[in-house]
């Protein structure tokens, strides 16, 4: 396929969708494991030679325990 692609997913379940993270409070004991999940994606960015240009907790949806960035190029 030639020119622009859309890739879209849904992150949540049948009842639910996922939560931006500015609109959530995370639990103590999660934090941490979050926060290395979200360093090893800017790492992978980087080896890939990329970078999200409005990364914040807006474009990050947590769900039961996981992470997904979104609206990036």
């Amino acid at each position: 396929m030639d020119g622009d692609v859309i890739l879209m997913e849904y992150f949540g379940d049948e009842d639910e969708a996922a939560h931006q993270l500015n609109r959530i409070d995370i639990d103590e004991d999660e934090a941490p494991e979050l926060f290395r999940t979200l360093i090893d994606f800017f790492e992978l960015m980087l080896r890939c030679n990329r970078v999200h240009g409005d990364l914040s907790p807006h474009n990050v949806l947590y769900f039961e325990g996981e992470l997904k960035v979104i609206d990036f190029p």
